[in-house]
């Protein structure tokens, strides 16, 4: 579709390249930015297990047109594969409570990260944020609207919360 590791599509309306990557480059890349970029996961992942339970949230920016003005968030747990219950709850709660139309699994219950790292049994609780990007852009003109200082403040606000949550409560 376009909209892989290399995307050659964006949103699948407009390609980004003229002309198909050379092998060449799509080597480059896959060395020089997705295998470091996974090491750092799975180091960061092996980290946060020496002090007890990981959440890894992949939070990502979705156009408007895909959910129709149905949702501004929607929570991918891989339909609780990659996380318990009560936090995908805990997460639609917390940006319902902020105003926001909020979907679960639908239409994004998660990606490759959230199937790969996501392992509940395991203690890595992996969560995909979707936020429609209205909230905060102009499409457009892909553009940061003045709304990005709010909607940079709620995530910031929930990191923190889900941050002291995981403090107060070791028996997660």
């Amino acid at each position: 579709a376009g909209l892989g590791v290399i995307p050659s599509q964006i949103s699948r309306q407009k390609p980004i390249y003229s002309h198909k990557l050379h092998p060449d480059e799509h080597e480059r890349r896959m060395t020089a930015c997705y295998a470091p970029y996974h090491q750092q996961i799975k180091a960061m992942i092996d980290n946060g297990l020496l002090r007890g339970t990981v959440i890894l949230l992949d939070i990502h920016s979705m156009p408007s047109q895909i959910t129709s003005g149905s949702a501004d968030i929607v929570i991918g747990s891989c339909h609780g594969q990659s996380a318990p219950a009560w936090l995908s709850t805990w997460l639609c709660d917390h940006f319902i409570n902020k105003g926001m139309k909020t979907r679960m699994n639908s239409p994004f219950a998660g990606g490759y990260i959230t199937r790969h790292y996501g392992k509940p049994n395991n203690d890595v609780f992996a969560i995909q944020i979707e936020i429609n990007r209205r909230l905060y852009m102009n499409e457009r003109q892909l553009q940061l609207l003045p709304e990005w200082v709010e909607m940079a403040d709620m995530l910031a606000t929930m990191i923190n919360q889900i941050s002291q949550m995981m403090q107060n409560d070791n028996a997660l």
